[in-house]
């Protein structure tokens, strides 16, 4: 019985393996697709040009702000952990060099690992030393979530104004009702007090049959990662309305650092655009990079700048420039995250071999 289950297990693990192989090349292809299509429309000598003639101090500043946006989602982020750790904040040492050093940590795997959410996945590891895997795993998925909300409320406020936005909308609608509900659910969920839903993960309180101690090993595991779960959003949603309008703020502080990042970019290369236009454009084209079709939103970014900005009259060339320059700002921005990975795995390679 225990080689069948192992057999199966194998086996499941291995399907589970190819379906991530298989959908990781459906995303290479993708990007590979889109990008090959945008490079052959190109005029390369004019996109050499405008890169050329780009002014300094505009990219400069579009470089700090880079920073600032990062200075901005790290206080955020440890306003969502704080409230559930405030006890232990002197003892664990989490004041906000600590997320912010590990938020550089999440950005600098999101932009050097294939997909969008390995940095979070990171981050959530190295927090779980010091609050746990489930406030950890919550803290970053609201995080998330908060960004998602105010990215979608720009694009449906400004999209109905926008003609080039409308046949994105139904998209963007769908977007904004999935995450309402994911919201709805969990406010929900978080005022009960789960007594059901633990007794359908328990199996209703029966006993479990013969043979059957790994299934009820797995069933109060995850009964108590649901218990731990809900537990940190019951205490979210006992949080003040100021803390609330805090994490609004800082959600669309967010947004509006990617706007004034682009914005900086394209008067780099000598093109002023209307504040609502780049607003709603750039929230769009960030919604659109979520969509789980490409390789970290390579070839959808860079084709949405070229389609969007062109109903501006910004030219091919100069709205591909100012795409790649975004790309290669942030991955030059994250690059402070590996190298605090890198001191902190040295750390603790030296403390294996002191220990030793």
């Amino acid at each position: 019985m225990m080689r069948g289950g192992n057999h199966g297990a194998e086996a499941a693990g291995r399907s589970s393996a190819l379906r991530a192989v298989f959908r990781m090349g459906i995303r290479i292809m993708v990007s590979a697709a889109l990008l090959t299509w945008m490079l052959t429309r190109l005029d390369w000598p004019a996109l050499w040009v405008s890169l050329r003639e780009s002014q300094l101090v505009y990219l400069l500043l579009a470089f700090g702000v880079v920073h600032g946006v990062v200075l901005v989602s790290a206080w955020k982020w440890m306003l969502l952990v704080l409230p559930q750790e405030a006890a232990n904040r002197r003892r664990t040492g989490m004041n906000y060099g600590y997320f912010l050093r590990l938020y550089y940590v999440g950005l600098f795997f999101n932009h050097f690992l294939p997909g969008s959410v390995g940095g979070d996945v990171v981050r959530i590891a190295l927090l779980r030393k010091s609050t746990g895997w489930m406030l950890a795993a919550v803290s970053v998925f609201v995080e998330r979530l908060t960004s998602g909300l105010a990215l979608v409320a720009i694009v449906l406020a400004g999209g109905w104004m926008l003609e080039a936005v409308r046949p994105f909308l139904e998209i963007v609608l769908l977007l904004a009702g999935c995450l309402m509900l994911v919201v709805l659910l969990l406010w929900r969920l978080a005022r009960d007090r789960n007594r059901e839903t633990s007794q359908k993960l328990d199996g209703g309180g029966a006993a479990a049959p013969s043979g059957g101690r790994a299934g009820a090993g797995i069933r109060k595991r995850l009964r108590q990662g649901w218990q731990d779960a809900l537990s940190v959003f019951r205490r979210y949603r006992a949080q003040k309305p100021g803390w609330w309008v805090q994490i609004a703020l800082c959600s669309f502080a967010f947004q509006a650092g990617l706007v004034w990042i682009n914005d900086l970019l394209f008067r780099a290369m000598g093109y002023r655009l209307p504040w609502l236009e780049l607003l709603v454009f750039i929230s769009l084209i960030s919604a659109l990079t979520m969509l789980p079709i490409s390789v970290n939103g390579l070839g959808v970014r860079e084709v949405s700048y070229l389609y969007f900005f062109q109903q501006l009259g910004v030219p091919q060339e100069i709205a591909v420039s100012v795409s790649l320059l975004f790309f290669l700002m942030v991955a030059l921005s994250s690059l402070p995250g590996g190298l605090f990975w890198l001191k902190a795995a040295g750390r603790k390679r030296h403390e294996a071999l002191e220990s030793t």
